[in-house]
């Protein structure tokens, strides 16, 4: 056997290793220094006294190795994708043969793409990637590589099986070796697995053959696709002597893996500058997204994709030239929502109206509606070859790994993806540096470049996070707890209403004879029989409150007797008992504490029955400056995610017609209340005005239609807050309102979020922005016991109610709790809170100062003005308190402030 440290050298030296790689390397040879590199035994409690004891051995070089993860040893290492890992299998199997002479070995690949691909690394020593290149040892002996389709036939000379000089490199698509060791029948009788099934001329199975090998190594490509696989019980089950894992992702169940031994990521690579592409995200100049429609985003990102592989493909040209070096054509990975996306999308890319035509023939659709997944990644075998017309791949979920292609620099994400998925999953598919591996120094052509107008700071803010890929250093040094999804359970409050009936019922549980429950269970159900005819006995006696019932001897008794009449009809043996406890100074207490923790709400029901809803003519204000604008040379931002640089590159016209007419009409058209049937001839009109208006100012007629398919979106929105100041929508009338006394307290349904805890009014909360997240407890004067609050302007006005002495009791109502309606289709209207003092009720509003003046929201204020108007006549006339809306800017609320200063702050906004 050979010196370790001149063997160290010596591969080091052949193969060209990166230092990464390197020191990966010199990391296994000290620790398999260490190790005995036998195999296990069988008895599972030796095995356990083996493994800890291979582990101690093993930690003595690592440290912070926890655990090897499978019943043998085995180390991970983690290398970033385009690094290298495929070189350093090789140098690793290099290395065990000339220093430990061990001759076996077995490589797994997660899929086909990359069973074929090492197939040709390690098996045609013809390949310009062959990894064993340089290594004069196996120039006339050069390993011998076993697949699953030759295993029967490859091996040279299997007579006698263990005395042939070659070493033996089994490589295996996983997917295969799981399919081949599931059982089958043939003529109804069972046949073990084909993996186990003697073989005539090996005299033995193939999988019993690796078994018994005393020095097996299993090398596990892409390693994290078998840490929850089913190949991973049968991994074990070869007992080899050592397992080498290589991934990206060392990750199991959201968690580092304790076996990683050596880290090389994305992100030191980015720091030293070395082996990878810069990613970089890429919108446009001065991109707006509001206002256009989704379809006019993607045809935006397409073209601002092209540009950019457009200028890319022209850079390696002039590179190649220059430097004269092997041409590289660029190609752009378009990914798509699904088939029938995909489908339009190619079909826009190679249409006449895309660059005229230019990319007839050079799109290529890779999804599963055309082939299976492993036959499809197949097509990227040639489309690095200069031959290959495609420049243009779109595709439907298939970034998968084996993709191993150097010329992609451009990746357009028409599909819904977060900020992080699009970051750790997509940017690597694209990192690959042509060129011998190495960066050029030339930008335009070490970058990869994602298109992302409509998440483009979200995209940056991902990359910038501690905890990204392409900041964080070190994975093995992180063990925390699994990061917990923030989950939303529904909480159901009831109203404190039903705290009497909560109350009996908790009784009922702890009482401790039949004695004490019958009576509280009876209680409990006098009780409920009182709530439930409440409402009914007020339609009958026409009245409009509670304490007008309380107080009327004849509407107590009428009381009295439905809830008796109610408590009969159930027909239950405590019947007679619930009956008894039903005195009129039993319902008379109990529908005062009712009282005490509810607000009387009429039932109401009112609907706009004719509304006049117009826009009237008007000339468009100009002399404000507000639609003059120049012609911008369109251009797109591109942001080095590394070191946060910009640059700006030109979009090149794609020769697309322009209907601005129509686009400015539909920007406008997309403000709920702009109503096109009725006010057509008013929209035309303005937007001709604004038509001529810029092409007055410009050059010329294209520079015109460019300016303003620039700004379209800008200009209907100035061109909107012009048309509001002439809208007439005026409720003439109301349809006939039917007024019925007090309702319940409806139930109302909260989100409750894991990781944040129940706060009180005055507790301090991490930023108001998270405000929706808390749920808010402990009121004294509410009609629940828990809300949630929109915002801290919300929250502040429930702090006011609380403490303001004039408050006698509040809500924050439920969805259903009021019947009002508002605008022409006739949208329920949902009030922020009830307030109840000692001489009104009050339908709050609370708005930011700068929505006061929307249309919507005075037409809400319009319906529940109406509503209150009703509920004051209705109240009024049976001795109950008037109704009053207010509607109340942010700019008025502080948790000092009484409520009755509200009042006074906010009487402009309150007028008509």
């Amino acid at each position: 056997m050979k010196n370790k440290n001149e063997t160290l050298q010596q591969v080091k030296a052949r193969l060209s290793m990166r230092e990464p790689l390197a020191k990966c390397l010199e990391v296994i040879a000290n620790i398999t220094q260490e190790l005995s590199l036998e195999k296990c035994s069988e008895e599972k409690e030796a095995q356990k006294a083996f493994l800890v004891e291979e582990l101690s051995k093993a930690q003595a070089v690592v440290p912070s190795l926890k655990d090897f993860g499978r019943g043998f040893p085995s180390l991970t290492c983690s290398i970033a994708t385009g690094i290298g890992k495929t070189r350093l299998m090789a140098s690793c199997i290099y290395y065990l043969h000339q220093v430990h002479g061990i001759k076996h070995f077995f490589i797994l690949a997660p899929n086909l793409t990359l069973y074929n691909k090492l197939l040709r690394d390690f098996g045609d020593p013809g390949y310009e990637k062959y990894v064993f290149k340089g290594l004069a040892e196996y120039v006339t002996s050069p390993p011998v590589v076993i697949t699953g389709e030759n295993y029967l036939s490859a091996r040279p000379n299997p007579n006698p099986l263990f005395e042939f000089e070659n070493i033996e490199i089994n490589i295996f698509n996983i997917a295969k070796f799981n399919s081949d060791n599931k059982a089958s029948k043939k003529k109804g009788v069972s046949l073990s697995p084909r993996m186990k099934r003697l073989s005539e001329y090996l005299g033995e199975s193939y999988y019993d053959y690796l078994a018994s090998l005393p020095d097996l190594v299993v090398l596990m490509d892409e390693a994290h696709r078998y840490y929850a696989d089913a190949s991973r019980k049968a991994i074990d089950e070869l007992s080899p002597v050592l397992g080498l894992e290589m991934t990206a992702t060392p990750f199991k169940d959201n968690k580092p893996v304790g076996n990683i031994i050596y880290e090389y990521n994305l992100a030191e690579a980015l720091q030293e500058g070395l082996y990878v592409k810069i990613p970089t995200i890429a919108k446009r100049a001065d991109f707006r997204a509001d206002g256009l429609t989704p379809a006019e985003i993607e045809r935006i990102k397409l073209e601002d994709g092209l540009s950019v592989h457009q200028h890319t493909k022209a850079s390696l040209e002039l590179y190649a030239r220059s430097y004269d070096n092997p041409h590289v054509k660029p190609f752009v990975l378009v990914a798509c929502r699904n088939i029938e996306h995909a489908q339009e999308t190619v079909e826009y890319l190679e249409s006449d109206g895309f660059y005229q035509g230019r990319y007839k023939g050079k799109v290529l659709q890779v999804d599963s509606s055309t082939k299976g997944e492993d036959e499809l990644a197949q097509l990227f075998l040639t489309i690095e070859e200069e031959g290959n017309p495609i420049e243009i791949v779109v595709h439907v979920n298939m970034l998968g790994e084996g993709w191993d292609v150097r010329n992609l620099y451009t990746i357009i994400p028409l599909r819904a993806a977060n900020a992080h998925t699009l970051i750790e999953q997509t940017i690597g598919r694209g990192l690959r540096l042509p060129f011998g591996g190495k960066r050029t120094g030339i930008e335009n052509i070490d970058k990869l470049t994602i298109i992302a107008h409509d998440n483009f700071q979200k995209l940056v803010d991902a990359a910038n996070e501690e905890d990204s890929i392409l900041r964080r250093c070190c994975y093995a040094e992180f063990n925390a707890e699994d990061l917990q999804n923030e989950e939303v359970n529904i909480i159901t409050i009831e109203p404190k209403a039903s705290e009497p009936l909560a109350h009996y019922q908790a009784q009922v549980a702890q009482a401790k004879t039949q004695e004490e429950r019958e009576k509280a269970q009876s209680l409990c159900d006098a009780t409920e029989a009182v709530q439930a005819v409440l409402p009914e006995v007020a339609i009958e006696t026409q009245s409009a409150s509670i304490e007008e019932i309380a107080r009327d001897e004849k509407k107590l008794e009428v009381l009295v007797t439905k809830a008796k009449e109610a408590v009969a009809k159930s027909a239950t043996i405590f019947t007679p008992l619930i009956q008894e406890q039903l005195s009129t100074e039993f319902v008379k207490a109990t529908i005062t504490s009712f009282k005490r923790n509810i607000i009387e709400i009429p039932r109401i029901s009112i609907l706009p029955q004719e509304i006049r809803y117009e826009l009237e003519p008007f000339t468009v204000d100009f002399s404000k400056g507000q639609f003059d604008f120049e012609e911008r040379k369109e251009r797109i931002v591109r942001q080095d995610l590394v070191n946060n640089r910009q640059e700006l590159l030109e979009v090149m016209d794609s020769g697309r017609n322009k209907s601005i007419k129509s686009k400015l009409l539909m920007h406008l058209l997309d403000q709920p209340d702009i109503d096109y049937t009725e006010m057509r001839e008013e929209l035309i009109d303005v937007v001709n005005q604004v038509l001529e208006y810029v092409l007055g100012y410009s050059n010329d007629e294209q520079a015109a239609i460019r300016t303003l398919d620039q700004n379209s979106a800008l200009i209907a929105m100035r061109l909107y807050e012009q048309i509001q100041q002439h809208f007439i929508q005026e409720v003439l009338s109301y349809g006939e309102a039917k007024v019925l006394p007090f309702v319940k307290i409806e139930s109302i349904h909260l989100g409750g979020r894991t990781g944040y805890p129940r706060k009180t009014l005055h507790e301090s909360i991490p930023s108001l922005h998270q405000i929706r997240r808390f749920v808010f407890h402990g009121f004294t004067k509410a009609c629940h016991e828990a809300y949630v609050f929109d915002s801290g302007t919300e929250r502040n006005f429930a702090q006011i109610l609380e403490q303001d002495s004039e408050v006698q009791t509040w809500m924050r109502p439920a969805a259903t709790q009021f019947n009002i309606h508002w605008g022409r289709d006739s949208r329920r209207y949902e009030p922020d809170f009830v307030v109840e003092t000692k001489v009104c009720i009050y339908l709050v509003e609370t708005k930011a100062s700068k929505e006061l003046s929307h249309e919507e929201v005075k037409a809400k204020a319009e319906a529940a003005r109406q509503y209150c108007r009703l509920a004051s006549e209705y109240t009024t006339q049976h001795g109950g308190k008037p109704w009053e809306y207010l509607l109340v800017s942010h700019l008025d609320i502080e948790p000092t402030f009484s409520l009755k200063y509200v009042r006074e702050l906010s009487k402009g906004t309150n007028k008509k």
